[in-house]
């Protein structure tokens, strides 16, 4: 219903509540992300209007020289979607977080050390779709740790990219599709698609 839109908003950093490291600032805004609304009607011809938001944040999620920017990014993101539930939208917040969410822990075990999962969860009814995952399969992208070259299994199994959405949709179904291999010749990516089913209900 909407042409694509982008927040010019910046952010200094680090935020408030912060944990990381005081004496790195700045002020940054969200380069990578789109804002689009969409007005389906369910089975009954009820309109169900959501906003869907798609994003990339810094890379790197264990540098914490990055780590306050990456927060900063996300407060940008957080007041979009404060603006679109306030209205009355539902929400679909999705892609590559580079960062973790220590509510809902993936394959390998890594935790963050931002504050980027719940700046984007907390008090804005967003729930993460891979919970419903099971653990050993909630993973999404390959992080080569020792730089060999080859898929050394769960350990390297990260999950950085998300699906986040209000709580007044259904999910039917989330599934990690890890239908290729990775490696670093011949690859489609160092990702797997994530995909998630929906109940306009």
């Amino acid at each position: 219903m909407e042409n694509l839109k982008h927040s010019k908003q910046r952010v200094n950093f680090p935020i408030r509540g912060s944990t990381c490291d005081p004496s790195i600032v700045g002020v940054t805004g969200c380069t990578k992300h789109y804002i689009t609304r969409f007005i389906p009607r369910n089975a009954a011809g009820k309109e169900v209007p959501f906003t869907m938001v798609g994003l990339h944040l810094l890379a790197k999620p264990f540098d914490r020289h990055r780590c306050g920017r990456r927060e900063a990014q996300a407060s940008v993101i957080r007041q979009v979607v404060q603006e679109h539930r306030e209205a009355g939208d539902r929400i679909v917040v999705a892609g590559d977080f580079n960062d973790f969410d220590n509510e809902t822990i993936g394959a390998s075990g890594e935790e963050s050390i931002t504050k980027v999962l719940p700046l984007l969860k907390l008090g804005l009814g967003l729930v993460n779709t891979a919970s419903s995952v099971p653990i050993q399969e909630r993973y999404s992208c390959w992080f080569d740790k020792d730089q060999n070259c080859k898929d050394n299994g769960q350990e390297e199994h990260t999950l950085i990219d998300h699906v986040l959405v209000s709580k007044d949709w259904r999910i039917l179904q989330a599934a990690f599709h890890h239908k290729y291999t990775v490696s670093c010749r011949d690859r489609v990516s160092d990702h797997w698609p994530f995909k998630v089913i929906l109940s306009l209900a």
